[in-house]
């Protein structure tokens, strides 16, 4: 699914996931507040956009530190 859209939208919680799958949305969840290397690089290796869909309670320096994993 993630392969055929190009992209992945990459959420928080894991029923997030779930509701987006519903919609024909393929998703991921990082099961909490910051990716860990593994999960940056098992998104990367998809070879597709990545979408971050973070709790509306982060602020936007807890964000970009999230996106500067991707340089």
């Amino acid at each position: 699914m993630i392969q055929q859209q190009g992209y992945v939208v990459v959420f928080e919680s894991e029923k997030s996931v779930m509701l987006a799958y519903e919609h024909g949305i393929g998703a991921v969840s990082i099961c909490g507040c910051k990716m860990s290397k593994y999960q940056v690089d098992v998104l990367t290796r998809l070879n597709t956009k990545i979408i971050l869909a973070l709790d509306k309670d982060r602020i936007i320096d807890d964000i970009e530190a999230e996106c500067d994993k991707f340089l």
